[in-house]
């Protein structure tokens, strides 16, 4: 309801106020949009401000959602070039909202060639890593050489940012320096291991499921209904470890997950390599 002053209705302030202390917030939703504008964001230079653009129809999903979670009112900024899609942009007028951003997840301006991994608290670096994938990462399904649909997931930044991040991603992914680009790295995972960081990093069904979320959807569909031989493996190696966490033997791990004991012992040694 909205209250009344000197005969003139005052605004709602639950409804009407930007969240200016929305980083400040220790919450998967809040991690998940420093997320996002740490691949996509712009510090202004006055550290007053801040902006954030996105294109195509799923672009503009993302900006509806950033103005949910932030109570943003003001309009949406709509330019459409001569070719391609359509960019989408808001802006917030909140020093504090950039100084949370700076002192909790190191955004700042100019940070495309500098910006380094945060390591952010170990509950929100799931929500974070999601929110900088959704910005300005890659998520598709693919075909092999022998026509079969595999998954890819990659993602760019700095080298201190991507190694950072492919220290917590729990997936055996690839390091590769893009050289035509100053300070630039990309992590690039393929097949099983793309599947594995992509159910880690979009495992929190409560977070805004984007195109590339979508596309992990359709992906495990694929598993559900045609499953490659390395899903069964998955499947196998999961319950073996899972005995083995239960203080089980090798021999009764191998049992219950129907393969041979030097498997499991083969299934260790990559556990100890982190593979």
């Amino acid at each position: 309801m909205r209250s009344r002053q000197n005969g003139r209705f005052l605004p709602d302030p639950r409804t009407a106020r930007l969240k200016h202390d929305i980083f400040a917030e220790d919450l998967p939703s809040s991690a998940w949009l420093a997320g996002l504008l740490a691949a996509d964001g712009h510090i202004s230079t006055n550290l007053k401000g801040l902006t954030i653009a996105q294109s195509g129809p799923g672009g503009r999903a993302l900006i509806e959602e950033i103005r949910r979670l932030t109570n943003h009112r003001l309009a949406i900024s709509v330019q459409q070039p001569a070719r391609g899609r359509p960019s989408y942009s808001i802006h917030f007028s909140s020093a504090q909202m950039v100084s949370d951003l700076q002192q909790r997840f190191r955004i700042t301006t100019r940070k495309s060639l500098t910006y380094e991994w945060p390591d952010p608290p170990g509950h929100l670096t799931t929500a974070f890593l999601r929110g900088y994938v959704d910005g300005d990462g890659c998520v598709g399904i693919y075909p092999t050489p022998q026509g079969n649909p595999m998954l890819h997931l990659s993602f760019a930044g700095t080298p201190h940012f991507i190694q950072g991040a492919m220290r917590t991603v729990p997936a055996h992914g690839l390091y590769r320096v893009i050289k035509r680009c100053k300070s630039l790295a990309e992590a690039r995972y393929n097949g099983r291991h793309a599947w594995r960081a992509a159910n880690w990093i979009f495992s929190d069904a409560a977070l805004f499921r984007s195109e590339k979320a979508r596309n992990v959807d359709r992906y495990r569909a694929v598993l559900e209904t045609d499953p490659p031989a390395w899903h069964e493996w998955a499947r196998q190696r999961a319950v073996a470890m899972s005995h083995l966490g239960a203080g089980e033997t090798v021999a009764a791990a191998a049992e219950a997950a129907g393969v041979c004991e030097q498997t499991v012992y083969t299934w260790l040694a990559r556990r100890r390599n982190g593979r």
